[in-house]
């Protein structure tokens, strides 16, 4: 399992991370959607490698644990990459400066902390589950399609 978690790390901080170079290149704002659509492509990276190395899906055990195993892994990448741009840019004041305003704000961070978690585990639990179910079965039926008679 471990594996598979490594898998959805590399590909969310090397996707968070490529996307927000691009992002920061044409001055644009990514913002939710952009975390969520690197979400999306690592928990079906690493479901892909999932079913290539046991060749079934998930179990619901195995669907929990992936599922809250990339939830940690996403927020501690997040922070990471976040503590990154904060010194290769070096904006510590603009960090001392956001942390004044959560130390101000206290139940709206926490509010909005749960709500991104909750969030991205229901986009985690459908990549692990129905999602990746419906892209499993339709590439055994491409497969399928594929092979000659």
């Amino acid at each position: 399992m471990t594996k598979h978690i490594w898998t959805f790390t590399y590909s969310y901080a090397i996707g968070l991370g490529g996307v927000n170079l691009i992002l920061f290149y044409f001055d644009k704002d990514g913002g939710i959607g952009t975390s969520i659509a690197v979400l999306i492509t690592a928990a079906l990276l690493s479901l892909h490698q999932f079913v290539n190395h046991h060749g079934r899906m998930p179990t619901k055990n195995e669907k929990n644990l992936l599922a809250w195993m990339s939830l940690i892994s996403a927020w501690i990448t997040s922070i990471v990459l976040a503590l990154i741009i904060v010194y290769i840019f070096d904006i510590f004041n603009e960090l001392n400066a956001l942390m004044a305003f959560i130390g101000q704000n206290i139940p709206i961070f926490i509010g909005a902390i749960i709500f991104v978690s909750l969030l991205y585990l229901a986009v985690l639990y459908s990549c692990y589950g129905g999602l990746g179910k419906r892209i499993f079965n339709a590439s055994i039926n491409q497969k399928t399609a594929d092979t000659p008679m």
